[in-house]
Parts: structure tokens; sequence; C-alpha cells
């Protein structure tokens, strides 16, 4: 047995981002496996599929604040085709993700697929997103 500091990474994305987040998960584990002992670190993956829990009183883009981004300690976030759907207060939950974050202080790392195929296209989500991406 040995001790470690755990460091929290959440993982965003829109809906149409899911392989990415598969592979970051498997990233992270592996480097654990590998790194964790020697480095007394151990990276855990948050996403909101596997690290939140039903619950109610606020809108679900504030619930997942509070339940994964008041908890992370940096954020990895991947867009492909689409920005996301609007939240209560920003143009996308992935964007209020972000936000959140920067606001926080807190690390964070936005990655843009550069192959994108055409028939996942929603021409207006694409246009949100390279506006988005320009911004940043």
């Amino acid at each position: 047995m040995y001790q470690a500091n755990v460091y929290k990474i959440m993982i965003g994305a829109p809906s149409d981002i899911q392989y990415e987040i598969q592979i970051a998960c498997q990233v992270i584990n592996k480097w654990n496996n590998i790194n964790s002992e020697s480095t007394q670190l151990i990276l855990l993956p948050l996403h909101w599929s596997i690290s939140s829990y039903p619950t109610s009183g606020l809108h679900p883009q504030k619930i997942i604040n509070h339940q994964l981004i008041e908890k992370s300690d940096s954020m990895i976030c991947f867009f492909g085709t689409r920005l996301g759907t609007a939240t209560d207060t920003d143009i996308s939950g992935s964007v209020e993700e972000i936000n959140e974050h920067i606001r926080a202080g807190k690390h964070v790392m936005v990655f843009f697929r550069n192959q994108i195929d055409a028939h996942e296209l929603d021409i207006e989500q694409f246009r949100k997103l390279e506006e988005y991406k320009h911004t940043i």
C-alpha cells in the first residue's frame, strides 16, 4: 500500500463527443497504473455520466457545477461539431464549465476535433462552435 494525493480532472464535452471521453479516461487510468506509486499522485477523471448523481432543485447545469466543478482541480474539454445546449447563464454547458473553472483559477485545456463527419453536421451548432473557437 502507498499513499497518494488525488488530482481530480473534469472531462467536459457536448453530446457529439463520446470517443474522446473514453480515450481521456483510458489515458488517465493508464498513467495512474504506470506512474501513481512513484509520483504519489493519482489522477481521477470526473465526467457527469460517471461522477454525478440525481438530485433536484437547481438548473441541471448548476447541479453538475456543484457536484463536479467545485470538486475538480482542472478540466479537459473536447469539442467536435457542436457547441452544445445553452444553459440558463451561458451559451452552452461545456462553455459554462470552462468559464467556472477559469473563474475559480483552475487550469483548463480545450481541444477541437480536426476531422469531422459532414453527415453529423448541424450547421447552426457548427457556426456557434466556430464563433466560440475564435473568442478563445
